[in-house]
This record gives C-alpha cells, sequence and structure tokens, in this order.
C-alpha cells in the first residue's frame, strides 16, 4: 500500500514519525551543502502532511510538501504523491496555507509563440516583437515554449516560462510588448526563491553562465541560469555545491559589489577556483550587447573578457 512514509523512504532513505501527520526525514539541503550529499542523520526536517508543509530547523529550508516531493522524488513517486495528496486538497483555504504552496500554471490565455495567427493583429505585434526586436530564432522560441497574451492579467505580454530538471513548469517571467502595457515587467506572485530558472536545460558537467535577468537568458541559451535579480538563493546554491561546476558570473556594470557576494559565499565551501565573471561595459547587460552588437561580436566579447575575482577585488577597492 502506498502512503507518504513510504514515499519518504524511497526519496530520502528514511524517516521517522512522532504522529500520524508529522514526520521527521534528513533534511536534502543541509547534505548538500554541509555533508558532501551524504545524510547527518540528525532528522531536523520535519513535515506537517495535514498542513503539507515542511520545515528544516537547522537551515531553515522551507516550503509546501508539494515542491519537496517534486524537487527530489522519482517521477514514480511523485505520481504516488499526486495521486494521493495533490488534487485533495489544492484550493482548500481550511486544510493549507497557500503562501506555502508553490503549484504555478501558465496563464489559460497563454498562446505558443509558433502558433501565432499572422492576420491577427495582435499576434502579430507579438510575433514581430519576439523575432525583430528580441531577434529570436524559431529554434529559441520553440526550445524555450515562448508565448504571449492577447488577454486576462498578462495581456500584451511576452511569456517566457521555466521549467524544473523533470520538466515541470516552475515559474515564468513576462515582458510587454506593447508601449502602453505597464509595468513592463510582471510575474506571478510565488517564491522565486525556490527555483532555478530554465533548470532543464543544464548540464552540470558543463560551464554554467549566471545572468540577472530571464530574457538575458535568450541572449545567451546555452548552459544559462537567470538569478532573477543580483543575488543567489539557496536553492541554486545547492545544486552549484553539488555539481560544482565552472561558473561564469554575468552581472551588469554596476553590480561589482554583488558580484564579489557571490563570489564570497562560494569561497566558503572552496570554490573560488571555479568561478569567474565577465565585467560588462557600462549601461549594457548582455541582452542590449547582443542587439546592438550582434551574437558573434558578443560572444567573441565574451570569450575574451572572462576575469578571475582578483582582478574583480582590485577594480571594487579602486571603486570605493
Amino acid at each position: 500500500m502506498h502512503s507518504i512514509s513510504s514515499i519518504l523512504k524511497n526519496t530520502f532513505g528514511g524517516c521517522k514519525s512522532s504522529s500520524s501527520d508529522q514526520y521527521q526525514i534528513n533534511c536534502p539541503r543541509c547534505a548538500r551543502i554541509h555533508n558532501f550529499g551524504k545524510p547527518d542523520n540528525k532528522y531536523n526536517l520535519e513535515i506537517n502532511t495535514t498542513l503539507k508543509v515542511f520545515h528544516c530547523w537547522k537551515c531553515e529550508f522551507k516550503g509546501s510538501l508539494s515542491f519537496l516531493i517534486r524537487r527530489y522524488s522519482k517521477s514514480i513517486d511523485v505520481e504516488t504523491f499526486e495521486e494521493l495528496y495533490f488534487d485533495y486538497d489544492i484550493f482548500d483555504d481550511k486544510k493549507i496555507d497557500k503562501n506555502y504552496f508553490d503549484f504555478i500554471e501558465l496563464p489559460k490565455e497563454f498562446i505558443p509563440l509558433n502558433e501565432y495567427n499572422r492576420y491577427d493583429i495582435e499576434h502579430l505585434q507579438a510575433y514581430k516583437y519576439a523575432t525583430l526586436t528580441r531577434n529570436l530564432s524559431k529554434e529559441l522560441i520553440k526550445l524555450f515554449n515562448i508565448g504571449f497574451c492577447v488577454e486576462g492579467k498578462y495581456k500584451g505580454r511576452i511569456i517566457l516560462p521555466s521549467y524544473d530538471k523533470y520538466g515541470n513548469l516552475n515559474y515564468f517571467t513576462t515582458r510587454a510588448f506593447q508601449p502602453n502595457i505597464l509595468p513592463k515587467y510582471l510575474n506571478p506572485e510565488i517564491n522565486k526563491n525556490k527555483i532555478i530558472f530554465n533548470e532543464k536545460n543544464v548540464n552540470w558537467n558543463f560551464t554554467v553562465y549566471l545572468v540577472e535577468g530571464s530574457f538575458d537568458l535568450l541572449s545567451l541559451p546555452v548552459n544559462t541560469i537567470p538569478l532573477l535579480g543580483k543575488e543567489m538563493n539557496l536553492t541554486l546554491l545547492e545544486e552549484i555545491l553539488f555539481y560544482k561546476p565552472n561558473i561564469i558570473l554575468i552581472l551588469d556594470a554596476d553590480a561589482i559589489k554583488e558580484s564579489l557576494e557571490i563570489y564570497d559565499m562560494l569561497s566558503i565551501y572552496d570554490m573560488e577556483k571555479n568561478i569567474k565573471y565577465l565585467p560588462l561595459p557600462q549601461n549594457y547587460d548582455i541582452d542590449k550587447m547582443k542587439k546592438e552588437y550582434g551574437h558573434d561580436k558578443m560572444v567573441k566579447y565574451l570569450l575574451n573578457s572572462v576575469k578571475s575575482f582578483e582582478e574583480i577585488d582590485y577594480l571594487y577597492n579602486e571603486f570605493i
């Protein structure tokens, strides 16, 4: 008989139970960050199956039980979990705090760009923005499942979805393609610190490029992770410390301080030799460089301009 305890044992190697709805397991994040991927057998991560939430009392890793199972379990256990719990209380306000729940889906008005109607003015606007203004190829549009909306909350916006390593949607960002649409960017109201953007397309055995914005990904689409800001979240840090890839950090020219903070964070875990940075010209991001100089010149600049953090440290000291 399938049960939550059997799913937890399959995924985490064991679990303890103090009541019918309270379980303890070894925290996978603590294992990856502090113990080279091995469980510490302290069972610091506590799960409440009534509220469908979890919380590690050591590293403060917390969120919805759905997120935990989707992130770490094999697909067969994810399916079993969803059969047991997912449909039962997804919209039941009395049984679950929605602030903990990470379920997300594309807007119901979402239209894939490769299915646009050339005879519809708004469809044509979206397609021209993507292919002419953003210079996106049909291959990129298909690879990232880029779409748009002409109705609803995200009307007049290009939609860039993100998928986790299992191919499940974990986030999306939007950008207005019509000049009268404000704000320019509008993203879903879920905790982006729990996801790795574009994880589906990341191969940890090769150099990983870290950029600021999601649309920077479309200018440098090979093995790139957008930070969705200037800081690295704990979910991404956990994967980097486990796989230990070489990293090239590409933040905007005004983010020297933030670049050093990421370098210092990785240095704590002896990864200072794995990370380099690419200084961008003032007032440029990688997307603007591609649009003004073209893809080939941008890549040539990237290959010839990568520096060590000893150099950025010097630049920062001069800057301040």
